[in-house]
């Protein structure tokens, strides 16, 4: 059943979390407007990860395409599995390749509407090192995303972005050294341009 819903919200995250209320399945994820799932074997591949009544979501990969082609890959972003304390140097799964079990995600909330474009860093932290729900991670590209959003727009809008991400983590009580944090989510941010070369794609 579709519903299509047009009126002001106050940004991005909070018209998200009016798509999560609505939701009435059993699995809730999130499809940006300028997203397209990578295949047509996405949802079967949700489904299947999720068959074991212990698995609480699932995520896999995504890669940056090119905006105006929307074909050609700028950056691979290989989420891999998660190790414990990841998430306190700002590691974090794309989050539109994250599918929950909607009673999983009753257990950690929705999207912080107060802290902009880093919001989807905060609910995976909560959701990773918090909470501790058990995500089963999917080695396969989801999702292709237009580059240009706006987490990544300029130099200074990555560099605002991360602080907020690290106060919001620490107010979480999960951040780790400041130092150590940043340095951490450069390196992140490198490994998915230096990845690009091994992204497998269907008609690749």
């Amino acid at each position: 059943m579709s519903h299509l819903v047009s009126e002001s919200d106050d940004g991005i995250y909070d018209a998200m979390n009016k798509g999560l209320r609505l939701a009435t399945g059993d699995v809730v994820g999130l499809l940006n407007a300028d997203d397209v799932f990578a295949h047509d074997r996405v949802l079967t591949q949700v489904q299947l990860a999720l068959q074991p009544e212990n698995v609480d979501g699932c995520y896999a990969d995504l890669v940056y395409v090119d905006r105006k082609s929307g074909d050609d890959l700028l950056r691979y972003w290989r989420s891999n599995e998660y190790d414990k304390g990841s998430a306190r140097y700002g590691w974090m799964p794309p989050h539109p390749t994250i599918y929950l079990k909607k009673s999983s995600l009753g257990r950690i909330g929705r999207y912080r509407t107060d802290i902009g474009p880093q919001a989807d860093l905060e609910f995976c932290a909560r959701l990773f090192e918090k909470h501790e729900l058990v995500m089963h991670y999917v080695p396969d590209v989801w999702v292709r995303m237009r580059a240009g959003g706006v987490t990544n727009r300029q130099v200074s809008d990555i560099l605002r972005g991360n602080w907020k991400s690290y106060v919001a983590l620490r107010e979480l009580g999960i951040a780790s050294n400041p130092v150590c944090f940043f340095f951490r989510k450069f390196l992140y941010r490198v490994r998915t341009y230096l990845d690009i070369k091994s992204a497998k794609l269907p008609g690749s």
